[in-house]
């Protein structure tokens, strides 16, 4: 998609100043077979203009869903972040830089809210966590539309994601829209601002967790755990 395409040039242009060594990874979950040739093929004309070494997955999400007894979009993320990892195992890279950005956590935190969450799920999505990195973070689609169109990059188009099948494309296509349109055109802004007061909330009490466990808990010569 766009945020991916986005980032990979973005990581491209960084790169030939700090010498950063890129791969990009394309994963075929199966569910749009005669896209699927098409956007690895465009995967692999980039890659190879931009000289980054490009990885290809392929596997069948539907059918492993049914096996699992999970939603294909969840079974979709918990198999992209398993590759992500493993590669990265495999291949000694520090960084895993994901295509997330401000649209993105909007509705993840609209989603969490609907399903039901606490403060930790309203913190929305990490700007980074472990070795995962999202260096779109702060950036809205149509400002990586924008960009895309300055430096004249092409990109695909999922076109998946304009059904409301999935809840996701629901939240994106339908529910949000409408909250625009009927009850706060700054609905994006709202929940962006009530994510990151979360999230500020959040890292402070983790850290006074911390510090008096810090107190409380010690170690014996015995290697027993006193508290």
């Amino acid at each position: 998609g766009p945020d991916s395409v986005a980032l990979l040039h973005i990581l491209h242009q960084l790169g030939k100043k700090q010498k950063l060594k890129l791969y990009a990874i394309y994963i075929n979950h199966n569910i749009r077979k005669k896209a699927a040739k098409e956007e690895e093929r465009f995967c692999r004309e980039l890659c190879s203009r931009l000289d980054i070494e490009l990885f290809i997955v392929s596997e069948d999400i539907p059918a492993l869903a049914k096996y699992l007894g999970k939603g294909v979009e969840e079974t979709g993320r918990d198999f992209r972040y398993a590759t992500f990892e493993n590669l990265a195992k495999e291949n000694k890279i520090d960084k895993i830089a994901l295509g997330h950005h401000a649209d993105d956590r909007v509705e993840t935190v609209l989603f969490r809210i609907i399903r039901g969450t606490g403060k930790t799920g309203l913190a929305g999505i990490p700007v980074k966590r472990d070795r995962v990195i999202r260096p779109l973070y702060e950036l809205t689609k149509q400002e990586i539309l924008d960009y895309l169109k300055e430096n004249k990059q092409s990109y695909c188009l999922d076109e998946s994601n304009r059904s409301i099948e999935y809840d996701r494309n629901y939240i994106r296509n339908k529910l949000l829209v409408d909250i625009r349109h009927n009850l706060n055109p700054q609905i994006d802004k709202a929940l962006l601002t009530l994510s990151e007061i979360s999230a500020e909330e959040e890292s402070f009490l983790q850290a006074l967790v911390k510090r008096r466990t810090a107190r409380l808990i010690r170690r014996t010569p015995g290697d027993k755990i006193e508290l």
